[in-house]
C-alpha cells in the first residue's frame, strides 16, 4: 500500500468530514442501532459504516479506487481513535 500526503491539511479534513457526517451520515442512521465505524472520503462525501475503520475505508475505496482524504469516525459522534504525547 502506497502513502501518499493528504489533499488538504489535518484540520480542514476534520471540519470537511464532521460537515459531510452531519449531512449526509447523521439522517441515515437508525436510533438504537448499535455504533460502527464511518469512513467519509471528505473530497466526495462519500461514506461507508462498517464493523471495523479499515472495512469501512476498503468500501468506499471498492468504489473509487483512486481515492482520496479519509475521515474516521464512530457512529455515535465519537472520534474512532485518540492520540496522546508519549511526553
Amino acid at each position: 500500500m502506497t502513502v501518499t500526503e493528504p489533499r488538504v491539511d489535518q484540520h480542514e479534513i476534520a471540519r470537511l468530514g464532521h460537515e459531510a457526517f452531519e449531512r449526509f451520515v447523521r439522517p441515515s442512521l437508525t436510533p438504537g442501532e448499535p455504533w460502527k465505524y464511518v469512513a467519509i472520503e471528505v473530497g466526495t462525501g462519500d461514506f461507508e459504516m462498517a464493523a471495523t475503520s479499515q472495512e469501512a475505508v476498503s468500501q468506499v475505496r471498492a468504489r473509487n479506487p483512486i481515492g482520496g482524504d479519509f475521515y474516521i469516525m464512530r457512529t455515535d459522534g465519537t472520534p474512532a481513535f485518540r492520540m496522546r504525547s508519549l511526553q
